[in-house]
């Protein structure tokens, strides 16, 4: 049996954390980049084809080993460059001096964009995250990321616009021994966080065709964490229950509740449960 090929990896580089000074444009959401990272990025990236390689929390500020070595090795990087982070803009100038493809996206928050990078194709993206918007905005993207991979060619969009003829390069030979000691502990790090993100959203078609009560019925397909909130849902959890269960924030769960109510065609919480139980979503 031949073994499937490994998919292309996907760096995402963008804020991490919300600055103080603008949590009130974000409704008050101070992890709303986590939220957009969830909610929106991972699924799209994984739609596209791509294995997300998510920025990490810690050492924010410093440029690890690890971080130049994604930025140098992966096949795209998804670039956010919402409230202008200096740090983005940073690793955003690395992969641009490798000659490395990227992909821009910038929140409807974000004006005006720099214009060296407005000259590239971006996606604009709805910060609201509001759950009727979310599967419309994840297929956008899933076809930005796409095209934007297709049409680089292996290269970075920048480099016709400026006359430079030698890319730089990632040495991992010369680095010094601290730098690799750096590099093993960002390592675990991302072992660790890719074993937490393991129940993430993962986006799947939109329908699936299943046998209830005898009959096949086309009914809207969840996801797994879907169907763990709608579950705790019917077993009569409460949404600060469920978000410690799953150890994700309140707002996510009502995003995920609101986007369960979209997909089944449902207004209010006791219809979901009527409306889930028809469907044999739960065990009833």
């Amino acid at each position: 049996m031949a073994k499937s090929e490994p998919k292309k990896k996907c760096f995402l580089i963008m804020p991490i954390t919300t600055p103080a000074n603008l949590v009130e444009q974000y409704k008050g959401d101070k992890d709303h980049f986590g939220h957009v990272l969830e909610l929106l990025f991972i699924p799209a990236l994984e739609e596209a084809g791509f294995e997300p390689i998510p920025p990490k929390a810690e050492g924010s500020n410093v440029i690890h080993a690890d971080i130049i070595k994604q930025l140098s090795d992966c096949e795209l990087v998804l670039c956010d460059m919402s409230i202008f982070n200096p740090n983005v803009f940073y690793e955003f100038g690395i992969r641009t001096a490798l000659d490395k493809p990227v992909a821009l996206v910038v929140d409807d928050k974000t004006t005006p964009i720099p214009f060296d990078t407005g000259i590239i194709n971006f996606y604009k993206y709805d910060s609201s995250l509001a759950a009727w918007t979310l599967e419309k905005q994840k297929k956008e993207l899933t076809k930005h990321v796409q095209e934007a991979c297709k049409k680089s060619k292996g290269r970075n969009a920048l480099w016709k616009y400026f006359g430079v003829a030698q890319t730089g390069m990632f040495k991992p030979g010369d680095a010094e021994l601290g730098e690799k000691i750096d590099l093993v502990i960002g390592k675990l790090s991302a072992f660790e966080i890719q074993r937490n993100e393991s129940d993430k959203l993962i986006d799947t078609s939109d329908y699936t065709f299943r046998k209830v009560k005898g009959t096949y019925v086309d009914t809207p397909t969840l996801t797994p964490i879907e169907m763990k909130v709608l579950n705790m849902i019917f077993e009569g959890k409460s949404i600060q229950e469920i978000a410690g269960l799953l150890n994700r924030t309140t707002k996510i769960v009502e995003i995920h509740r609101s986007t369960i109510m979209i997909k089944l065609e449902v207004d209010n919480p006791h219809d979901l449960i009527k409306r889930a139980i028809e469907l044999e979503l739960v065990d009833f």
